[in-house]
């Protein structure tokens, strides 16, 4: 009997990181796309994200070792590069200097807070730390690497699958004393089954929701198989154990586990099971700044680095974020954008609704973003953003990912909520995801990604 496939749906940076997690570890492998393989619909797309060590909260910081060595390994398998390496700077108060220092000394990560060299505006409110080890990832190509060395290795995809909803059938049916005994059993369509075996305890699975158990001992069973779906395996193998996904254009697929890496989708997608998860759903803007002729050159990713900026809201005495790339995909345009969004929640089908756009938020959003380059930036028009990209965040109420297993569902895994930091760490959440698929121990604390963390 051909093994069924674990299936994993959407193919964005963590669903084929998962894919290629797993087909790695020699299991059949379907993935699933409703777009095609690299769209700029979701949150994976673009040609530049900062990779760094750096993180406050810890169970990251532990997680980012093997995410780079696992970006390495796919830059070996598939000759091409990926990361560049130009450093992190970090922009905060000087009160929070140290808190940034403490986290790389502790895990013996280089950095520096010499930053004469570059043409960045500096007093004494702030400070400044250099992640040296930091970097940009290409994403599009990561993503096109990842998904390339999927197939490579013997991996299935299927793209324009929107998937409409799925069935885990996670109910037993039937045990074997051994294989010879389960290969006594001949299946013709219509005619009875015969079988001298006396110590077969077998279950059948109707193909509608019903099943029934029959007695330990019996000397024959007609079952006409038209009507009845059935596998063998050896004892303690449970013999049917499917997940089902359909389309909302009537394909289906059947595996033995189903994992959901949806991204913007995954709330619509899991209410359909009555699993209300508090996840919302945003639209940013990557916006693209134009260097001034006097300062061409000296933000290019050769010789600046990406960096972060923390901004206190004296408001709430909230910290919220801007980030930078350098100068990159576009020629003389930096990449400085705000880490969040000035807009309502939106549904992922509806991401450039013009109805849902607001002039009043994006002059707010304009003023802000010049604020923030006039008091760090030389030499860049802060007047208007030259180009301005769509993306969307995922976002759980604490910012931490979600990943675990359906609670009511078990051969259903769930990867969603990465909150706008996710894919740098992708390949190390794609081999997360894999372990619960296969039903295995993670190394990690994994309460921090637990869905229960909601109930509490």
């Amino acid at each position: 009997m051909t093994s069924l496939p674990i299936i994993v749906v959407g193919a964005g940076a963590v669903g084929t990181a998962t894919a290629l997690a797993l087909r790695r570890r020699g299991e059949k492998v379907l993935l699933l796309e409703q777009f095609f393989i690299g769209h700029q619909r979701g949150s994976s797309h673009g040609p530049s994200r900062i990779i760094r060590y750096l993180y406050e909260s810890e169970r990251y910081t532990l997680m980012m070792p093997n995410a780079y060595k696992l970006w390495a390994k796919l830059e070996d398998e598939q000759n091409v590069n990926l990361n560049t390496k130009c450093g992190i700077l970090n922009i905060s108060s000087a009160a929070r200097k140290s808190v940034y220092t403490d986290i790389l000394s502790k895990n013996n990560f280089n950095f520096s807070d010499k930053i004469d060299h570059l043409p960045m505006k500096t007093c004494e409110e702030f400070g400044y730390v250099l992640e040296e080890e930091g970097g940009v990832l290409d994403a599009s190509a990561c993503l096109r690497a990842s998904f390339d060395q999927f197939l490579k290795i013997g991996g299935k995809f299927i793209d324009g699958f929107k998937l409409k909803d799925f069935q885990d059938d996670g109910k037993e049916t039937g045990f074997f004393k051994d294989r010879r005994q389960a290969s006594m059993l001949k299946l013709t369509l219509g005619n009875r089954i015969n079988t001298e075996a006396k110590h077969i305890r077998v279950g059948v699975k109707f193909r509608r929701d019903n099943a029934s158990k029959l007695p330990q001992r019996f000397s024959f069973l007609e079952l006409f198989f038209s009507s009845w779906r059935f596998s063998t395996f050896s004892q303690r193998k449970i013999l049917s154990k499917t997940v089902t996904v359909y389309s909302t254009d009537g394909k289906s697929h059947v595996g033995r586990k189903l994992i959901l890496a949806c991204g913007a989708w995954a709330k619509k997608i899991l209410a359909k099971t009555g699993l209300e998860i508090p996840l919302e759903v945003i639209k940013t803007e990557v916006s693209y700044w134009k260097v001034k002729p006097d300062f061409a050159g000296k933000y290019d990713i050769s010789c600046f680095p990406a960096g972060i900026i923390d901004v206190n809201n004296e408001e709430t005495g909230e910290i919220y974020h801007y980030y930078w790339t350098p100068v990159k995909e576009y020629p003389n345009l930096i990449k400085i954008s705000y880490h969040g969004t000035y807009r309502d929640e939106i549904d992922p089908d509806e991401r450039d609704d013009p109805k849902k756009e607001s002039s009043e938020r994006a002059k707010d959003q304009r003023e802000d973003h010049k604020r923030i380059i006039d008091l760090h930036f030389e030499g860049i028009d802060s007047s208007n953003p030259v180009i301005v990209e769509p993306c969307m965040y995922t976002n759980t109420p604490d910012n931490d990912f979600i990943l675990d297993v359906h609670p009511t569902m078990k051969n259903v895994v769930i990867g969603a909520g990465f909150s706008g930091h996710g894919f740098k760490m992708s390949p190390e959440t794609g081999e997360i995801l894999a372990e619960l698929a296969l039903e295995k121990e993670p190394t990690y604390d994994m309460s921090f990604f637990s869905l229960d963390r909601f109930n509490k």
